[in-house]
């Protein structure tokens, strides 16, 4: 009897025994903080990654990922690889929500609405100072609201730069001189307006066909700024670059209004922000590097910078384009650009 009572003794010590190390496991375990699964989001750039824009899409991933404690990663996907290069097809990813996040030339969006056409007007404004203080004022703000109201979200504008001419015929230095020359220019109608007023043949392709049809002869030549043209290597299939600073090419950071309505108040500050101080830092750097480009360019290029009796040729050679556009535009828009 006494055995059988210190057996039972003994069992229920192991039971309470065995009972106190799970219960102290499972006060364990639910001490441990579960880490939060980081959601990734896609943010596209239409030009490679040799190019500034990379710049401000790494700056926006580092501060995003920085400031939200890794609850956010950003994923960049270059040379608008999520639509196989189709730039238009990129914007309508950005409006359906299967894109996030954004960075384009002001160009591409003029296929959106005609007023984005306005900052683009041939040699419309003079210099970084003069597109810096109408994109500070009334015209940045008009054109954020026409980014909003085409089914994107507005962050901040970039820069895609003054756009330049490289062709394989001659140097330009007079209007005379694009005569029959065959460019691929972007899909912004007011330009095939212009290089037809100038005697050129525009043509439209994907940017990342032109280097082929370059080399192909199937086109003489192309423009768009130095970033861009150093980003594609036009340089290596063409022979002659002109400075004309024909139109000044803003850049266009939004977000897919999908993404943005999911974020919290407090996300959306931090995602803004974080844009804002991103596409500072990509125009900073784009010019800064610009003068560096242009001499690089030079090593394989003739380039020929038009002085400003030249540049006054080409603008008079133009005006029947402000004849035809600006009332298609509207007065009002044009006036934010000091028309």
């Amino acid at each position: 009897m006494k055995k059988s009572l210190k057996l039972l003794i003994v069992f229920l010590v192991l039971i309470l025994l065995l009972v106190g190390c799970n219960s102290s496991q499972n006060n364990s375990e639910n001490d441990v903080t579960t880490p939060v699964k980081a959601k990734h989001l896609k943010f596209s750039s239409a030009v490679s990654e040799n190019s500034t824009w990379q710049y401000g899409a790494e700056k926006f991933a580092e501060l995003i990922e920085e400031r939200t404690n890794g609850r956010y990663v950003i994923d960049i996907y270059t040379s608008d690889q999520l639509t196989s290069g189709n730039q238009i097809k990129a914007l309508e990813a950005l409006q359906m929500g299967t894109c996030d996040f954004d960075i384009r030339s002001i160009l591409l969006y003029t296929n959106l609405d005609v007023r984005f056409t306005s900052i683009m007007m041939p040699w419309l404004v003079p210099s970084f100072d003069a597109a810096d203080e109408a994109l500070a004022g009334p015209g940045g703000e008009a054109i954020a609201n026409l980014v909003n109201e085409n089914g994107m979200k507005f962050i901040a504008f970039g820069e895609s730069g003054f756009r330049q001419l490289t062709n394989n015929v001659r140097a330009i230095e007079s209007p005379e001189d694009l005569n029959g020359i065959k460019l691929r220019v972007p899909a912004l109608n007011m330009y095939f307006t212009m290089f037809n007023e100038l005697g050129a043949n525009p043509t439209t392709m994907n940017m990342g066909e032109v280097f082929a049809s370059i080399q192909q002869a199937v086109i003489d030549g192309q423009e768009n700024p130095v970033d861009v043209i150093n980003s594609f290597k036009i340089n290596e299939v063409c022979k002659y670059m002109t400075l004309w600073n024909c139109s000044y090419d803003p850049i266009v950071m939004s977000a897919s209004p999908h993404t943005w309505e999911k974020l919290s108040e407090e996300d959306q500050k931090i995602f803004a922000q974080a844009g804002k101080e991103a596409m500072e830092y990509q125009k900073q750097k784009s010019r800064e590097s610009y003068n560096k480009l242009v001499e690089e360019l030079g090593k394989t290029m003739e380039i020929n910078e038009l002085t400003d009796e030249q540049i006054k040729t080409f603008r008079e050679a133009v005006q029947p384009v402000y004849d035809e556009w600006v009332p298609q535009i509207g007065e009002d828009m044009m006036s934010y650009f000091g028309l």
